[in-house]
């Protein structure tokens, strides 16, 4: 274990191996300089002399972490436990003794950890679509910028509510939309279920917005099931588009009738109970 001493005016009389071995600092280089001044991390060295007047004075301290700059590029973090160091008759407190560990490894890993949450979570942030999240009660945890658009409702006003109080389908899906995110509250994902909600459409007009949305389970790494998470999609441009191409269908369908009527009788005029026949035909099947 990395072991260091300093006495009372904050001077090193102790490095052990394993100190100059994560330091790359031998016992003989560091011996009677001052810990803080030339170690410590500016911004660290306040709370550093704090925990060792502390030790001095006879109060230990516990799993303190200490970063030590040990060259220009490069900070070891080291976790230590302060203890009171007393002369040869045990009277007097004659400087400090910190026992530990080298961290590094896992501070790096745990700052690479948290700058890929973060990461991820301005990805969801800012996402061109619209992502909420539950835990395992409903109670909305997850609420990016594009649920704001279109409903109208920040992530600060949203984040605590009920989902339920948030995203309301109409009437008729309630049930369905309601049962798919209970699944996913037990495990199982639902994909490309359609359901309409009151809200601003991509047009920026209030009204019936269409969302096809997928719904998963929120796991920890455990895989335990800790809430749900929805990626959604505005279709209503696309209902819209469907819809007007099924009325030009229908239009389209409609004029080559006309055509092929007109096209018929000129044939068939010769023969008029066929052609009343066969126009009678016609209609009906283009009803």
């Amino acid at each position: 274990a990395p072991i260091f001493g300093v006495d009372t005016s904050m001077h090193i009389f102790e490095w052990n191996h394993k100190m100059a071995s994560i330091t790359g600092f031998t016992k003989a280089e560091v011996l009677n300089t001052n810990l803080v001044d030339h170690f410590v991390v500016e911004g660290h060295r306040s709370a550093v002399q704090n925990v060792i007047a502390s030790a001095m004075l006879g109060k230990e301290t516990t799993s303190y972490e200490v970063p030590l700059q040990i060259n220009r590029l490069e900070t070891v973090h080291m976790l230590f436990s302060a203890t009171a160091r007393r002369d040869d008759r045990g009277d007097k407190i004659v400087g400090v003794v910190c026992v530990g560990q080298d961290i590094t490894a896992e501070k790096t890993a745990k700052q690479r950890s948290d700058a890929l949450a973060q990461e991820l979570r301005n990805l969801i942030k800012t996402a061109n679509a619209p992502i909420f999240g539950t835990d395992a009660n409903g109670v909305v945890n997850e609420w990016n910028d594009k649920c704001q658009d279109f409903t109208g409702m920040s992530a600060g006003e949203a984040v605590g509510m009920m989902l339920a109080d948030c995203v309301v389908p109409l009437e008729s899906q309630s049930a369905a939309v309601s049962k798919a995110f209970e699944d996913a509250r037990l495990g199982r994902e639902t994909m490309g279920l359609e359901f309409s909600v009151e809200g601003i459409g991509t047009d920026g007009k209030r009204g019936v917005v269409d969302l096809l949305v997928n719904i998963s389970p929120r796991r920890k790494r455990e895989s335990e099931i800790v809430g749900c998470i929805a990626i959604a999609q505005d279709v209503s441009s696309f209902r819209q588009l469907i819809a007007q191409e099924a009325e030009l269908a229908k239009a389209h369908s409609s004029n080559n009738a006309k055509t092929q009527f007109l096209a018929t009788m000129s044939h068939e005029m010769r023969t008029p109970l066929n052609v009343i026949g066969g126009m009678i035909g016609m209609l009906l099947e283009t009803k």
